[in-house]
C-alpha cells in the first residue's frame, strides 16, 4: 500500500517512461500468501476506489471490461419512494435480504418505502421500525387466473390499491414477484426485477401458473427497466430474455461489522450449553431452511455414511431451520428408518447466528441456489464449509480455497469431504481465514449496498 500512503499525506504518484523502476517482487516479504495482509489493506482502506479507473469499466477476475450502457451521478435522482413487493415475510433467505435492503435505502439513501407482501410473517415488525406501510396482498388470484384477460384485470385490481402519485420504483424480489413487474407497467412506474432462482422458468411455474401464460414471466424481463441477478450462473437461465439489455449482475452482501460485534460477545461454551451441546462434541450443521430444494435428505444418508466408518471423536449432527410440512415428515421418517441418534432438528429461529457460533463444520447441500445467504454468514463467522458445488456457490467458494465442494446428490462424496474438512481443521490448515478476506473484499455490504442504491436511482433516470 505505498502509493496510496503516499497518496493520504497529499503527494501525488507519478508515471514517467524516462524512469526505470526495478521492481523486485516479495524480495522483503517473501512469497507466501497471508490472509492476514489482505483483511489488514481492506479493513484499512474499506471503501477505496482508484480515481483513475473508469466507471464505465468494471473488474472481472482482474480484467477490464466495460460496463454496457450505465449512468453516472445517479444521485442526480434524489430521494425516491419505493414499492417494496416479496411473498412473504418470513425468516428466509430472499425475504431478508429485501428487509436488508429496504433498511439501507432508508438509513443511508435516504429513500422512504412502503411493502406489499403476499403473506404475512414474522418480518412485519422490523419493516413498520422502517416507517414503512405494509398492505398485505393475497396473489394466489394471480397465479390461478385461467386466462391473459383475467390475469391483467387481478393485476389492475391490486394496482387500485395503491397510491402511485408517490411511488417512484417498484422493486419486485424473487420469480414470485414478477407480476409487479407487470403492475409497475400497467402504472408507468420504473421496476427492479431481483433473481434469486437458479431455475428456468418452466420448471419454476410448472404447477403454480397455467402453462400458456409462462410467456407472462418471461415479458417481466423484458419489461422490467433492469432485471439484477446476483450471479452469472443465475442469469445464463434467462438470458434468452435479454432482448434490451437490461439485464446487470451485482452480488448480494454481509454485514460484516455487525458480525463482528455478535462474535466478540459470544461465548461458544455458553452458546454450546443454551442449545444443548456437550463441550466434546463435535457439531456438524446444515443451516437453512428445511426444503427439498436444499437436499436435507441427502445430509442424513451422508451422517449415516459417515457414522458408518467409526471416526474417532463424538459427533453431533444439527439440522437448523425446520419448518413442519411434508419434506419434514419425510425427513423425520428418514431419521427413524435410518436410526440416526446423533442427529437434533432445530426449528427456525431468528437466533441462528448461534448456531454458526457453535459449529466446527457448516454444511449446505443445495441443488440449487443463486447466492446464499447461509454461506456468505458461514465466512463471516470463520466457520469451515463444505457445500455443493451448484450454480452460485462455485463463484462464491473456490474449491480447496474458501472451502470443500462436492456435487449435489453424492452422500458418499458428502461424507467423506465433511471429515477432510475435519482433518484440515485438526492439522491446522484451516481455510476460514481466506474465506473471511474474500467476504470483506467483494461482499461486505459497505461495498455492495452503494451499488443496489445507484441501480435503483439509475432506473428512474432511465424511465425520466
Amino acid at each position: 500500500d505505498y502509493c496510496l500512503r503516499v497518496r493520504e499525506t497529499g503527494l501525488r504518484v507519478i508515471y514517467t517512461p524516462q524512469a526505470n523502476l526495478m521492481h523486485w517482487g516479495s524480495a522483503t516479504r517473501g512469497v507466501t500468501f497471508d490472509d492476514a495482509e489482505h483483511i489488514a489493506f481492506v479493513t484499512r482502506y474499506p471503501q477505496y476506489s482508484d480515481p483513475y479507473f473508469s466507471e464505465q469499466l468494471a473488474l472481472k477476475n482482474g480484467i477490464p471490461e466495460c460496463r454496457g450502457a450505465q449512468f453516472v451521478r445517479t444521485e442526480r435522482a434524489g430521494p425516491l419512494h419505493l414499492l417494496l413487493i416479496t411473498h412473504n415475510l418470513n425468516l428466509e433467505g430472499a425475504p431478508l435480504f429485501l428487509l436488508e435492503y429496504a433498511a439501507h435505502m432508508v438509513s443511508h439513501a435516504g429513500f422512504s418505502i412502503e411493502v406489499l407482501a403476499g403473506q404475512d410473517g414474522p418480518l412485519r415488525s422490523n419493516y413498520e421500525k422502517l416507517g414503512a406501510q405494509i398492505t398485505l396482498v393475497d396473489a394466489e388470484p394471480v397465479f390461478s387466473s385461467p386466462d391473459e384477460e383475467i390475469f391483467h384485470s387481478r393485476i389492475h385490481d391490486i394496482a387500485h390499491t395503491l397510491d402511485w402519485e408517490k411511488i417512484d420504483l417498484v422493486v419486485c424480489n424473487t420469480l414470485m414477484s414478477f407480476w409487479g413487474v407487470q403492475l409497475a407497467r400497467s402504472a408507468g412506474k420504473p421496476s427492479l426485477f431481483y433473481i434469486h432462482e437458479s431455475t428456468s422458468i418452466f420448471r419454476f411455474f410448472e404447477e403454480k401458473l397455467r402453462l400458456d401464460l409462462h410467456h407472462l414471466a418471461h415479458e417481466a424481463f423484458t419489461s422490467a427497466t433492469r432485471a439484477l441477478f446476483l450471479c452469472q450462473a443465475t442469469r445464463d437461465y434467462y438470458e434468452d430474455d435479454n432482448l434490451h439489455d437490461n439485464f446487470r449482475i451485482v452480488p448480494s452482501w454481509i454485514r460484516l461489522g455487525d458480525i463482528e460485534t455478535v462474535r466478540a460477545g459470544q461465548d461458544r461454551r455458553a452458546l454450546r450449553q443454551k442449545h444443548g451441546i456437550g463441550d466434546d462434541e463435535i457439531v456438524i450443521a446444515n443451516i437453512g431452511t428445511v426444503c427439498e430444494r436444499k437436499g436435507q435428505h441427502t445430509f442424513l444418508r451422508a451422517i449415516k455414511h459417515f457414522n458408518q466408518q467409526n471416526h474417532a471423536g463424538n459427533f453431533r449432527f444439527l439440522m437448523v431451520g425446520a419448518r413442519e410440512g411434508i419434506y419434514l415428515d419425510l425427513l423425520k421418517r428418514d431419521l427413524a428408518r435410518l436410526k440416526l441418534e446423533n442427529v437434533t432438528l432445530v426449528p427456525e429461529t431468528d437466533q441462528v447466528f448461534d448456531f454458526f457460533g457453535a459449529s466446527d463444520v457448516f454444511v449446505c447441500t443445495s441443488y440449487e441456489e443463486s447466492f446464499p445467504r447461509v454461506v456468505m454468514e458461514a465466512m463471516a463467522f470463520r466457520t469451515p464449509i463444505v457445500s455443493t458445488d451448484v450454480h452460485g456457490i462455485a463463484e462464491m467458494i473456490g474449491q480447496r480455497q474458501q472451502g470443500y465442494l462436492v456435487k449435489p446428490g453424492d452422500p458418499i462424496a458428502l461424507s467423506r469431504m465433511i471429515w477432510t474438512c475435519l482433518a484440515k481443521e485438526r492439522s491446522g490448515k484451516s481455510l476460514t481465514e481466506t474465506a473471511y478476506s474474500k467476504a470483506l473484499r467483494i461482499y461486505d455490504h459497505r461495498k455492495v449496498l452503494p451499488q443496489h442504491t445507484a441501480f435503483a436511482r439509475e432506473a428512474v433516470l432511465v424511465q425520466n
